[in-house]
Order: structure tokens, then C-alpha cells, then sequence
């Protein structure tokens, strides 16, 4: 098997910005600064029968990077997504009593409408009506590469975050927005 090393300095640059729904692998090219921010999924919101204990928490968003796996966290319940790993680390939005679902940073808005779902990415779940709370937003991770701390041709798995799903049994909240991984190459 043969492998060519990709110096920085010796190819262009080529900016772009990526953006990732789904689970794969990232092959690292050649950069000057590479940015990965990260939203974890949303949690779903709350029904009046379920006690607001049946909705599903929203996963992590990771970006396996081997030195520091920037990670941003699901919302879960009415708690919001904690980031590590990142050069920013901001927590997700707690979900709040009497329908609204909480923001993920810098990402989907926080929402207020009856069982309405999360603000894409990572925004959490309405609840299904008064007096029952809200999903919560994931969490925000960015990690900011300089050259050389990742060497190009590498192949960096990561994994998206999917939005958690409403509870209830004889009313739904809101479900859980999916999470998003963006990568911006400079």
C-alpha cells in the first residue's frame, strides 16, 4: 500500500465550508486553519401524561480526532447539552415549563409552539401543552485547528447527533432537532 503525505505549503489551500447530517469520516486536507463546530441533537418535548419523563434525550455530535474528540452533547430532559473538547464549549438551553424547547448556541432557536419540534440543529422539542416542559437544546462545540495539528490525509471519523423523540401516551411534545457537524476550511 502506498500513502503520499501532503505537506501544507506545498498544495493550495481550497476554502470551503462542509456541512454533515449523518455519521461518516472526514480525510483531512491541506489548511492553514481548520474549524469543526458541533451541535448536539435536541431532546423531545413533554407531554401532560408522560410527567415529562418519557422523552428521549438527543445524542452527541463527535469529531474522534484521537488528541482532544471535541464532543457536544444531546439535551437531555430539562437539562441542556454539555460540550468538551473544544476550543468553545458552550452548554445547550434548558427546556422550560409550560412548552418551551431550549436553544442549542449558535444554532437552532429556542421554540415555543404546542408540540412543535426542535429548531434545526440541536434545538429541543415544544411540549404538548401548559404545564409540561420542554425538550432541551444540545450543546455547541467548536474546535479550531492551526496547521500541523492535524496531518493532512488523516481520515477522522465522526459521528452527528440525532434529535431525541416526544413522550407521551395520549398527547406528544415536540421531537428533538438533529445535530449538525460543520467543518471550515481556510
Amino acid at each position: 500500500m502506498k500513502f503520499t503525505l501532503a505537506i501544507p505549503g506545498s498544495h493550495p489551500v481550497i476554502p470551503q465550508t462542509l456541512y454533515f447530517t449523518s455519521n461518516g469520516t472526514f480525510l483531512v486536507p491541506v489548511y492553514n486553519t481548520l474549524t469543526v463546530n458541533l451541535w448536539g441533537g435536541g431532546s423531545g418535548g413533554g407531554s401532560w401524561q408522560s410527567g415529562n419523563v418519557n422523552p428521549q434525550a438527543g445524542t452527541a455530535s463527535e469529531f474522534e480526532d484521537g488528541i482532544w474528540n471535541p464532543t457536544a452533547g444531546g439535551g437531555y430532559n430539562s437539562a441542556g447539552g454539555v460540550a468538551t473538547g473544544g476550543t468553545t464549549n458552550l452548554s445547550g438551553q434548558s427546556g422550560g415549563n409550560n412548552l418551551p424547547g431550549g436553544a442549542s448556541p449558535n444554532g437552532g432557536a429556542a421554540n415555543g409552539g404546542y408540540s412543535t419540534p426542535g429548531n434545526f440543529p440541536g434545538g429541543g422539542g415544544a411540549g404538548q401543552s401548559t404545564y409540561t416542559y420542554g425538550g432541551s437544546g444540545g450543546a455547541f462545540c467548536q474546535r479550531i485547528y492551526s496547521i500541523f495539528q492535524l496531518l493532512p490525509g488523516t481520515e477522522i471519523p465522526f459521528i452527528v447527533g440525532v434529535g431525541g423523540q416526544h413522550g407521551g401516551f395520549y398527547g406528544n411534545g415536540g421531537v428533538g432537532a438533529n445535530g449538525e457537524i460543520e467543518i471550515i476550511i481556510t
